[in-house]
């Protein structure tokens, strides 16, 4: 067991050490990173929105933002922050799952995390995923402890981290629901069910109320963040590659985890119902959706890294058992080096759009307006003014234009009624933006509008207009 260990040691070591190193490598930036760049730059000053006069991406939990708000001005540091958070979340699964499963199970468990390709990708992002993923399992360890304690601080606690992980990302919900009915369905002998359910709402309640309160502040509406947040994710491209995503959250140590799931329903586990059900729950809302990314499921990667887990432990004895191991061991080094080789190709995901951003910072007044569709980056970077090309960011506007432009029904007068409207005086176009559609792109090419400089070449160009002319709109 301790040359087993000392080897899974050295593998999460690894992993965690050439993924730290990779982090300076990286010159580009999502499109989520800049925002939340951008809700911190602006926190720092008191707004909760990128921009600061009205909303604009204040419905996204507000935990992440604020924690990032402390590095906003340097996205190396921002992204070691996040690392850092990544390297919490595996010591985290190791010492709170090693109390209740044992040291095996949670070396098993921070193993097929910390080498699980995806995780090795997003946690060089300035994302939410990691944060997340802490908040999700220190939940999981008090409500495993009120199982077998009964205690009220127990299912209390348990209610405020998931209420944390909530104010994360809105993924908690399926999170609360899965403690709710488990709740619920406790078996005789637990202490008064409702008296449990209270204790546990409480602490939810308790971390979530300057949540609400941030809703009527910006949207007169308590879930108004969460409402903004369901109508912004129902508009988006659809994406139903729901089995190839799956697979790409999991690659070839989604094997254990089937495994892991026919040991389960065969191995005695205290509250084995709960996290069976937060696992097909978040399975089922991922199959559900119109929209799909593979790293929603990585919020609930520990709890499938410690079904995972008991797949090697628990299918097999003797020969067989070590076979399992040391395929497991190859998986995870394979999976590593396949999660390392993507944070390369990568690393310079829309560096141009990065570097028009930074010339107009460094060229353009600071009180020119300058349009763009990817405006998460205008925000983050400039000081200036910002419209979208369908008009002021998630307003009425902006929704009725953007629902045109995707029906290939927006004309150049609209874009040039915007404008001259907002006064603009540059715009930045960004070619791979799938809301810069070909056709939009050409609206820039007329003689009103004059190319001042391009970055990248091809479908990953990036273009900075200067406008020629503006009429005035009454």
């Amino acid at each position: 067991m301790e040359k087993l260990k000392l080897i899974i040691v050295i593998i999460i070591a690894a992993s965690f050490l050439c993924k730290i190193a990779m982090v300076f490598s990286i010159r580009g930036l999502w499109w989520d990173e800049a925002v939340y760049l951008g809700l911190g730059k602006n926190l720092a000053s008191g707004t909760y929105s990128l921009d600061t006069t009205y909303p604009v991406e204040s419905f996204r939990p507000p935990l992440f933002p604020f924690l990032i708000s402390l590095f906003h001005s340097s996205i190396p540091e921002a992204r070691i922050f996040v690392c850092s958070l990544s390297l919490i979340c595996i010591l985290a699964i190791y010492f709170l799952f090693r109390e209740k499963f044992g040291k095996r199970i949670a070396l098993w468990s921070s193993f097929f995390l910390s080498t699980n390709a995806m995780f090795i990708f997003f946690t060089t992002k300035v994302l939410s995923e990691t944060l997340f993923m802490i908040f999700l399992t220190v939940c999981i360890f008090f409500y495993l402890t009120w199982a077998k304690s009964g205690r009220n601080r127990d299912i209390f606690l348990s209610g405020v981290f998931a209420g944390l992980a909530f104010i994360t990302r809105y993924f908690a919900s399926i999170l609360i629901l899965s403690c709710m009915l488990s709740l619920f369905f406790a078996r005789e002998g637990k202490p008064n069910k409702l008296h449990c359910i209270l204790c546990f709402t409480t602490g939810v309640l308790l971390v979530v109320s300057p949540w609400f309160a941030l809703g009527v502040a910006y949207y007169n509406n308590p879930v108004g963040a969460l409402l903004v947040n369901g109508k912004i994710f129902l508009s988006s491209i659809p994406d139903q590659r729901g089995v190839l995503q799956f697979f790409d959250a999991f690659g070839f140590q989604l094997l254990f985890f089937v495994l892991g799931i026919m040991t389960f329903f065969r191995v005695k586990i205290r509250e084995k119902t709960f996290l069976l059900l937060l696992t097909f729950l978040s399975f089922a809302a991922f199959f559900s959706m119109h929209h799909k990314e593979a790293r929603y499921l990585l919020s609930f990667m520990p709890v499938y890294a410690l079904i995972s887990s008991f797949g090697v432990e628990h299918m097999a004895g003797g020969k067989t058992k070590k076979i399992l191991m040391l395929i497991a061991l190859a998986v995870g080094v394979a999976s590593t080096f396949h999660g390392l080789n993507v944070i390369v190709s990568d690393r310079d995901a829309a560096l141009p759009l990065v570097e028009a951003c930074e010339f107009v910072k460094e060229n353009i007044p600071h009180d020119a307006v300058v349009m763009t569709q990817s405006f998460p980056y205008a925000y983050y970077f400039l000081e200036n003014d910002i419209v979208a090309v369908t008009g002021d960011v998630q307003t009425e506007e902006y929704y009725i234009n953007e629902k045109k432009m995707f029906e290939n029904k927006l004309t150049w007068e609209d874009v040039w009624y915007i404008v001259n409207k907002h006064n603009v005086s540059y715009a930045i176009v960004y070619a791979p933006e799938p809301e810069n559609p070909d056709y939009v792109q050409n609206f820039f090419k007329g003689n009103k509008f004059e190319l001042i400089r391009t970055f990248g070449e091809g479908q990953n160009e990036a273009r900075i207009y200067k406008i020629k002319e503006k009429e005035r709109v009454v």
